[in-house]
């Protein structure tokens, strides 16, 4: 069984990502003159992966050292015509089996009410998956889902960084399906490559230590 908080990240892009048409969003802004313009960026996070033009899928194939999948999308403007350039949806592969699950902290009870703090390695998800589910899910021998609690649940997150190679700037950790972990030299390469997006607004990265408490802080910074 799956409880009603658990969301199962697939360890590859879902099989329906060459079926499905992406379209430009419009904003929607009290001033005029941006209200209902089209919004055209070069990247997009969309969940567990991204959506990229040419240029930002070839960075991130590159930075994961070529341990990404990519495949060409179907993205339109809202009139039902293709964009200049090309978009991929691209997964970073590269994992590393990198998270301390005896040190790193979860909450299993409410942040706002009470706490009941315990190891990661007292709250994973373990669940066996059909043959149908084992290609896109699988993370443990071929047929078992293992993850870490999600980010919004963490305390603390501790790494054994001996266990991450040198020259390392981003990956997913083993066990913990849908999140990424990236360094400042990442983001900085990432954003200089961004367009479309507003400074700063490239990406996002929480801290290990309460990402859920920064989340919330950002988030209550930019209202």
């Amino acid at each position: 069984m799956v409880g009603a908080q658990d969301e199962c990240a697939p360890s590859r892009l879902p099989r329906w990502i060459a079926d499905k048409k992406f379209t430009f969003r419009r904003m929607s802004h009290p001033l005029p003159d941006l209200d209902g313009r089209e919004i055209v960026q070069n990247i997009y996070h969309y969940d567990d992966f991204f959506i990229a033009s040419e240029t930002i899928r070839n960075f991130l194939i590159r930075i994961a050292g070529g341990e990404a999948e990519a495949v060409r999308i179907d993205v339109r403007h809202d009139d039902g015509k293709s964009p200049r350039e090309a978009y991929f949806a691209v997964k970073i592969l590269r994992t590393i089996d990198c998270i301390d699950l005896t040190r790193s902290l979860v909450n299993r009870g409410h942040p706002a009410f009470r706490e009941d703090i315990v190891p990661f390695e007292q709250d994973l998800t373990s669940l066996s998956l059909t043959s149908e589910l084992a290609s896109e899910f699988a993370n443990v021998d071929g047929a078992k889902y293992v993850s870490c609690p999600r980010w919004q649940r963490a305390k603390s997150i501790t790494l054994i960084e001996s266990r991450i190679p040198a020259g390392t700037t981003v990956f997913q950790p083993a066990f913990w399906p849908g999140h990424l972990i990236a360094t400042e030299d990442f983001d900085s390469e990432l954003a200089s490559l961004c367009s479309g997006v507003s400074l700063g607004y490239c990406s996002w990265r929480l801290p290990l230590s309460d990402p859920h408490g920064a989340h919330m802080r950002l988030m209550q910074d930019l209202r």
